[in-house]
């Protein structure tokens, strides 16, 4: 299955003289970072896990 993102903003994470900018897909969770030397990576949403005693 493939998701043509819709990408919403989430917020900053710092990290020293640096930070990433974190964006979710409100499609299918992935969530794609930015940090501030241009570098994007994508993190995939995960599964749902049942809490089903079997």
């Amino acid at each position: 299955m493939t998701c043509e993102h819709e990408f919403e903003y989430v917020g900053d994470q710092k990290a020293g003289q640096s930070s990433n900018r974190y964006f979710k897909c409100k499609l299918c969770g992935a969530v794609k970072v930015r940090s501030d030397n241009g570098t994007e990576y994508m993190i995939p949403a995960g599964e749902e896990k049942s809490n089903t005693n079997e």
